[in-house]
């Protein structure tokens, strides 16, 4: 038994030393960084997506934050949602024309032109307040996934893709009304 240890463990060796001793290529200490400065979505990225002039923009919480839309410019992250009321940002975007939409688990979607901020919920003709993502077409139009369905805006109005039918689990439990109760019996779930 001893000696298939030993055989076992010279094994080990030859198998995973044969690097040992070689040259190994050194990469410049500039490369690689591991942050853990309270910056940009640093706990769960949600989405990342192409800004403009190069920038990255993305959603996700930080350590000061439950969730919000941050830019990185290649040297720093900049909290674009910062000025808005607390909420879970699930998605940003930058239009076309340079403005820039935030898209909200709880509240809607927040639009900013860099002048003044529009808030867009249901009361506007959003098809659900969760909102999970957002996405501009080839034609201008913002496209929005919600928590019932597919809103899409054309700068004037919404409109909205649902499916007419209760949307379904795989038990064939009614998902909206199952929703409802999660949200009002937060404690029906527990384990």
């Amino acid at each position: 038994m001893m000696n298939y240890l030993r055989v076992y463990a010279l094994f080990l060796m030859v198998a995973f030393c044969p690097s040992c001793g070689q040259n190994q290529t050194t990469l410049p200490n500039d490369t690689i960084k591991s942050e853990i400065n309270d910056i940009g979505p640093n706990l769960m990225v949600r989405h990342i997506k192409k800004g403009r002039n190069g920038t990255i923009l993305m959603a996700g919480p930080n350590n000061s934050s439950f969730g919000d839309a941050f830019r990185y410019d290649g040297k720093s992250f900049t909290n674009l949602t910062s000025k808005l009321c607390q909420h879970r940002f699930q998605d940003v975007l930058e239009d076309r024309r340079g403005n820039s939409w935030f898209a909200s688990a709880d509240s809607g979607v927040y639009y900013d032109n860099g002048k003044s901020i529009q808030h867009f919920t249901t009361t506007q003709g959003l098809a659900n307040n969760r909102v999970t993502s957002v996405y501009e077409d080839k034609a201008g139009i913002i496209w929005f996934g919600t928590g019932n369905g597919l809103s899409r805006y054309d700068g004037k109005s919404f409109r909205n893709f649902k499916n007419p039918n209760p949307s379904r689990d795989y038990n064939g439990r009614n998902w909206n009304n199952d929703i409802i109760l999660i949200q009002n019996h937060k404690d029906a779930f527990r384990m």
